[in-house]
């Protein structure tokens, strides 16, 4: 009200699960005068819907890094150009879905594969993915860090459980329990996601 912004009902979508019946479709849709859609795109660069194809809902993270990688000339860059290369860059382009959701295990190995193939040949990955106190250069191994970044969510909702995302989160999926407690039928796969740590989580508790 004090900035006199107002929602502009004529580029908005709504957007309703499986288990909303016709009625509630039509009622709400009339009151908001807002068009109803099965799928409302990306938000802030973030699909909105993650379907059971999961490979095909992320291969704009494949993409951009392709894109990206085929805009430099690798050749012409010694080999610390190149490490500086994959570790500001390439490696660092995924990050911000890692945040929210869990990449798949076979585009974080192919992403790894991209990086590997058209910029080093030294040694195979998981050493180049070793500390460099032990020999190697420090690359991460994305689904293993994928993993940590959404530990990092979990954590968060474990020291401050009042926030509004942990008591939303705990209200629709362990409202008599914690964060440990087993899925539920039909999750979103940002929870699914953020579940997929807790074996993570409870290693690293102290």
């Amino acid at each position: 009200m004090a900035l006199g912004q107002l929602i502009n009902f004529s580029k908005s979508l709504l957007c309703f699960s499986a288990n909303t019946s016709s009625a509630v479709h039509d009622s709400i849709t009339n009151i908001l005068h807002v068009v109803e859609h099965d799928n409302i795109g990306n938000y802030l660069g973030l699909p909105t819907i993650v379907g059971r194809n999961k490979k095909e809902v992320f291969q704009f993270v494949k993409d951009k890094v392709w894109h990206r990688l085929h805009s430099w000339s690798c050749r012409t860059l010694f080999r610390v150009g190149k490490e500086i290369l994959l570790k500001t860059v390439l490696q660092a382009l995924p990050n911000y879905v890692m945040n929210l959701f869990l990449l798949p295990k076979t585009l974080c190995e192919e992403l790894q594969r991209i990086n590997h193939e058209l910029c080093i040949h030294w040694l195979g990955w998981d050493r180049l993915c070793y500390h460099k106190s032990l020999g190697g250069l420090g690359f991460k191994k994305l689904h293993q860090f994928n993993l940590a970044m959404l530990g990092k969510m979990v954590w968060s909702l474990v020291v401050n459980p009042d926030s509004l995302a942990a008591r939303l989160l705990k209200a629709k999926y362990y409202p008599e329990s914690s964060f440990t407690a087993p899925l539920r039928s039909s999750p979103s796969y940002n929870w699914r996601s953020i579940h997929a740590t807790q074996s993570l989580i409870r290693y690293g508790l102290c």
